[in-house]
């Protein structure tokens, strides 16, 4: 049913809510917050709302929050970081665990991609090399019994 102005409210309210949810997260409150500041039944329910938020709207939000969740870090970090150098085993361990949060929020631990490039010159070679190979006698032993 629309409002008089074309819209659903059901989806205008939807759409409020979603921009409030990643708002409030980007000032830093709490899932709890949410769910209180929109009348939502609990925290996962303020968690969904502001996945949905970030699903729909986009990599220019999700990159607005990771940057919020790392000045955050960086804020934990600089308090801690004193300790730890002095050797307090406490600070330290809070140190690598906002390091490790910190490189999964960035992406830093993900396996980097490498290139291969080939040139018509070094497939040639690689195919003699492998010529070579298929025209070695079978081995007689095995590595397991010591001969050769």
């Amino acid at each position: 049913m629309s409002n008089g102005n074309g819209r659903n409210p059901d989806k205008a309210e939807t759409q409020r809510r979603e921009a409030r949810s990643i708002e409030m997260r980007q000032m830093g409150a709490t899932y709890e917050a949410i769910a209180d500041d929109l009348g939502l039944l609990s925290r996962s329910a303020a968690y969904r709302t502001v996945m949905r938020a970030l699903s729909r709207h986009g990599a220019e939000e999700v990159g607005n929050l990771r940057m919020v969740e790392g000045a955050r870090l960086d804020a934990l970090h600089s308090v801690v970081w004193d300790q730890a150098l002095t050797g307090d085993y406490a600070a330290i361990n809070t140190v690598l665990k906002i390091m490790e949060r910190r490189a999964r929020l960035f992406g830093l631990d993900q396996a980097q991609r490498v290139a291969v490039k080939s040139t018509p010159a070094l497939d040639a070679e690689i195919e003699t090399l492998i010529d070579e190979l298929r025209s070695l006698p079978p081995e007689t032993g095995s590595l397991e019994d010591g001969s050769h």
